[in-house]
C-alpha cells in the first residue's frame, strides 16, 4: 500500500456523480481530485455542468462528447490530478449506458 488515502468528501462526490437519470437535460461533467502532502486524495473542483436543454438521444451524447473535450483544454497539466469523466456508450445489448471513467497522471 501507498499509504495514501482517500477524503471522504471524494468518496461522497463520487457516488453522487455516478448517479443520473436518462431523461435528464443536465448532466455533472467531470471533477477532478489532487493529492495534498503526499498523504491524501482530496476534491479539487467540479468543472462544469452540461447543459443539454432541448436536445434528445444522441444528438445530447454528441453535444456532451464535444463539451467534456472543450474542458480537459482548462485543467491543469503541471501536476497531478485524478480526474473522474461520465462516458455514454451503447452496450453489446444495444441499449444505452454510462459509465465512470478515472484518469490520472
Amino acid at each position: 500500500m501507498s499509504g495514501i488515502t482517500v477524503n471522504d468528501k471524494v468518496w461522497e462526490h463520487f457516488n453522487g456523480f455516478k448517479k443520473w437519470q436518462k431523461n435528464t437535460q443536465s448532466i455533472r461533467t467531470l471533477f477532478t481530485c489532487k493529492i495534498r502532502d503526499d498523504k491524501e486524495v482530496v476534491f479539487d473542483e467540479e468543472v462544469d455542468e452540461f447543459k443539454g436543454e432541448g436536445r434528445q438521444g444522441k444528438i445530447l451524447f454528441d453535444a456532451y462528447g464535444e463539451h467534456c473535450q472543450n474542458m480537459f483544454k482548462e485543467l491543469n497539466l503541471n501536476e497531478p490530478q485524478f480526474i473522474f469523466l461520465k462516458v455514454f456508450y451503447t452496450s453489446k445489448d444495444g441499449s444505452e449506458t454510462d459509465k465512470v471513467v478515472c484518469i490520472f497522471w
